[in-house]
C-alpha cells in the first residue's frame, strides 16, 4: 500500500467513524421515539396505515424480500469472490483459461503513431476494468505478429501487442524474442521478452467495466465501505426487527390484530373483524370536552364509557388512559384534571368495545 492509498484509507475510517456513530444516534433516537408514541397510543392511524400497506400484496412484499435477499447474498458472494481473486494474484482460473482485469489505459485505443493497427484492421481493443478472459498460451512458433499477449515482468502481468519478432540461436536450438508495445502507446516495451515470460494469448473475449467493482473493494476504502454496509444492514435489520414487534403489540393492545396459530404452531396475525377505527382517540386536553366522548363516568363508579362513532353508540368494556409523560391514569376525570395545568395531550386507549343496538338520532 502506497503512502497516498494509506493517507485515504485513513481518511475513509474517519470518514465512516464520524457519518456512521451520527446516523447510528439518529437511528436509534428515532426508533425509541417511534416506539414510545406507539406505546402511549399516539399513532395508532399511522401504524393502521402502515400495516395496512405492508400486507395489501402480500406477493409484491414476499418478492421484494427475496430481492432483497438475493442482493445480499449477491453482494457478500461478490466480496468474498472478490477476496479469493486477490489472494490468488487476481486470476479466476478456468480450465486452461483464466480471468484477469485490466488496470491500465494502455491498450483503450489506437494511438495514431501506430500505423499497423489501421492497415492491419486490429480492433480488439479493451478498456481500464474490462474483464479479459485469457487463453493458455500457444507454443513458441504458434505466436504471431499482432497477437496480444499476457507476459510478466517485475512481478506484474502486461497484457501488450506483438509487433515485431526475431529469432536467436541457443544451445538447446532456435527461439525467439518478442517486442511489446501497448496499442495506446507510441514507444515500445522497455527490453524484448522471451516465450518463459509469456502467460498467455487474449483473443478478444472480454466483460466490459465490470472489473471495476473488484478493484474498488479490494482497495482500502472498498474494505471500509463493504464493513460499513455490513454493520448498517444488520443494524437496520435489528431496528425494523424490533418497530415491528412495538407496532404488533400495541396492534393487539387496541384489539385491531388478532393473534392466531398457524401452521407449525407458528404464530400469526390477522385484522379484527370486530375493531371500531377511531375508536382510540387523541384529545387536545385544554378542556375537558373529549371528542367522541358522551358519558366519562369511570369503571370505577361501574358506569361504562360510551363513544359515539359514525353515528352508532358503543360501549368501552375495558380501557387504560395515559398520558404524554407515560403516567398511567385510572380514570379519565383525573387524567383531564392533570392535563389542563400543562395544556398536554391525553390518549384514550380503548381495549375492548362493544355496539349498542341503539341508533343514535342525528
Amino acid at each position: 500500500m502506497t503512502r497516498n492509498e494509506l493517507l485515504l484509507l485513513i481518511i475513509a475510517i474517519i470518514i465512516a467513524v464520524f457519518v456512521g456513530g451520527t446516523l447510528t444516534t439518529f437511528i436509534i433516537y428515532s426508533k425509541n421515539k417511534h416506539n414510545q408514541l406507539a406505546k402511549l397510543g399516539a399513532i395508532d392511524k399511522e401504524l393502521i396505515k402502515e400495516y395496512k400497506s405492508d400486507h395489501k400484496w402480500p406477493i409484491f412484499n414476499i418478492s421484494l424480500k427475496a430481492i432483497e435477499g438475493a442482493f445480499a447474498i449477491g453482494f457478500i458472494a461478490l466480496f468474498a469472490f472478490s477476496i479469493n481473486l486477490q489472494t490468488k494474484g487476481n486470476k479466476f482460473v478456468m480450465g486452461d483459461k483464466y480471468a484477469c482485469v485490466c488496470r491500465s489505459s494502455s491498450m483503450s485505443y489506437k494511438n495514431p503513431n501506430n500505423k499497423y493497427l489501421f492497415t492491419k484492421h486490429l480492433d480488439n481493443q479493451f478498456q481500464t476494468y474490462d474483464v479479459l478472459w485469457i487463453n493458455k498460451k500457444p507454443a513458441e512458433y504458434d505466436l504471431k505478429k499482432y497477437d496480444v499477449i499476457v507476459y510478466k515482468k517485475e512481478g506484474f502481468d502486461i497484457i501488450h501487442r506483438i509487433i515485431d519478432i526475431e529469432e536467436y540461436d541457443a544451445p538447446d536450438g532456435k527461439h525467439r524474442l518478442f517486442t511489446m508495445r501497448g496499442d495506446a502507446n507510441k514507444n515500445d516495451d522497455a527490453g524484448k521478452i522471451d516465450y518463459s515470460m509469456i502467460e498467455g494469448i487474449y483473443k478478444s473475449h472480454k466483460v466490459p467495466f465490470v472489473g471495476v467493482f473488484f478493484v474498488a473493494i479490494q482497495s482500502g476504502i472498498g474494505y471500509v465501505v463493504v464493513g460499513v454496509i455490513l454493520v448498517y444492514s444488520v443494524l437496520v435489520y435489528f431496528i425494523e426487527k424490533d418497530l415491528n414487534k412495538v407496532s404488533i403489540e400495541r396492534l393487539l393492545k387496541i384489539n385491531y390484530l388478532i393473534e392466531y396459530k398457524g401452521r407449525f404452531n407458528k404464530t400469526k396475525y390477522k385484522i379484527n373483524p370486530n375493531y371500531v377505527e377511531g375508536v382510540t382517540v387523541i384529545n387536545n386536553a385544554e378542556t375537558p370536552v373529549i371528542e367522541n366522548i358522551i358519558n366519562t363516568k369511570t369503571q370505577d363508579n361501574n358506569k361504562p364509557v360510551i363513544i359515539k362513532k359514525d353515528n352508532n353508540e358503543y360501549k368501552i368494556e375495558q380501557f387504560n388512559i395515559t398520558g404524554q409523560t407515560v403516567k398511567e391514569y385510572n380514570d379519565l376525570d383525573t387524567a383531564i384534571r392533570d392535563s389542563k395545568p400543562n395544556k398536554k395531550k391525553i390518549y384514550l386507549e380503548v381495549t375492548k368495545v362493544k355496539k349498542n343496538k341503539k341508533k343514535l338520532d342525528k
